[in-house]
């Protein structure tokens, strides 16, 4: 049987609520020709009037067609609004369903997490693909936050996980990220922060991180198995260890800079197109080359227009910059 291409593909597929990809072309079919005999219906599609008769049959087992008296019989669609509304409530239900019984293993899961030994709250992840896997599903299981050391070298894309964040923060889950300077020295991973940054995360920076580290709701830990090599990753459930990586992660957040890479309001009248984004750079620590690399320019002038920037606001020093610059609300 060849199934003809009456635009199906470009649009949702049917079959998320049980229907064959055969019972769902029947039934466009129908909604395009009307009344139609067994005939009819094989002539559009291009089939056996036995595949025919076999979808229409399931169609109407499942509400979604009839048939006239009429000899031979004419087969109709019923009205999708009238025919999906019950398919749609009983897999709302199934889902509801499965959904309670995901809740139940998770609870299970924890249970079974909560032992003496701290060996036994450790997970080891080793190939590559599957460290990206499980910070994904560390992240879409949060419910309320998640913490994260974000470090070089990046083991999966940056896009798919800004993706991955953004659909999290619409959900309501706060994002604290705490930024090693070298990071924001990709012109990529700044572009994606500014983007993050507008949705709603929280993020500061400092000099040097420790390590990799992402936490979901206090209750699992990813992190590195060797600080210095990508040879693995450790999943932390409940123990004394996650208490300290959650413990580690405040005492450093409280000691960071804040990264702000919006634009006050009224600041655009003020500052031109690149130095807001200059001072918020040298407020990061970032390395003049770095900075460079995100304007487009060259060292001298990045250093140049720094010292425009200090003259400007009466200062002599970087530090003066920026607490200048903080004060009269640039950034």
């Amino acid at each position: 049987m060849t199934l003809q291409n009456d635009g199906a593909a470009r649009r949702p597929r049917l079959s998320a609520i049980g229907l064959s990809e055969a019972e769902e072309s029947v039934y466009r079919a129908l909604l395009d020709l009307g009344p139609a005999t067994g005939a009819d219906l094989a002539r559009r599609l291009g089939w056996d009037q036995r595949e025919v008769r076999t979808a229409v049959r399931a169609l109407e087992a499942s509400g979604l067609a009839g048939r006239t008296t009429t000899r031979p019989p004419r087969f109709t669609a019923v009205p999708p609004e009238v025919a999906f509304e019950p398919l749609l409530m009983h897999r709302q239900q199934e889902l509801q369903e499965v959904r309670a019984e995901v809740h139940s293993l998770q609870h299970r899961f924890r249970e079974s997490m909560l032992v003496s030994s701290a060996a036994d709250a450790l997970q080891l992840v080793t190939e590559p693909a599957a460290i990206v896997q499980r910070f994904e599903q560390l992240q879409l299981s949060a419910r309320s936050e998640v913490m994260v050391f974000d470090k070089p070298p990046y083991v999966g894309s940056i896009e798919g996980n800004i993706d991955i964040e953004l659909r999290m923060l619409a959900r309501g889950v706060r994002y604290r990220g705490l930024y090693d300077r070298q990071a924001l020295e990709e012109p990529a991973k700044l572009r994606a922060l500014s983007e993050l940054l507008a949705a709603g995360e929280e993020a500061r920076c400092m000099a040097e991180l420790p390590m990799k580290l992402a936490i979901a709701d206090r209750e699992v830990a990813m992190m590195p198995l060797r600080v210095r090599e990508s040879t693995g990753a450790l999943l932390v459930h409940a123990s004394s260890l996650l208490d300290a990586l959650c413990a580690l992660f405040e005492t450093l957040w409280n000691s960071a800079a804040t990264v702000n890479l919006a634009r006050p309001d009224g600041v655009d009248d003020i500052l031109g197109p690149d130095e807001h984004l200059l001072i918020g750079l040298v407020a990061s620590g970032i390395k003049d080359d770095a900075i460079g690399r995100q304007l487009g320019v060259g060292r001298r002038t990045v250093q140049r227009r720094i010292t425009e920037l200090q003259e400007r606001l009466g200062t002599t020093t970087r530090v003066g910059l920026v607490v200048e610059a903080a004060h009269r609300g640039w950034i």
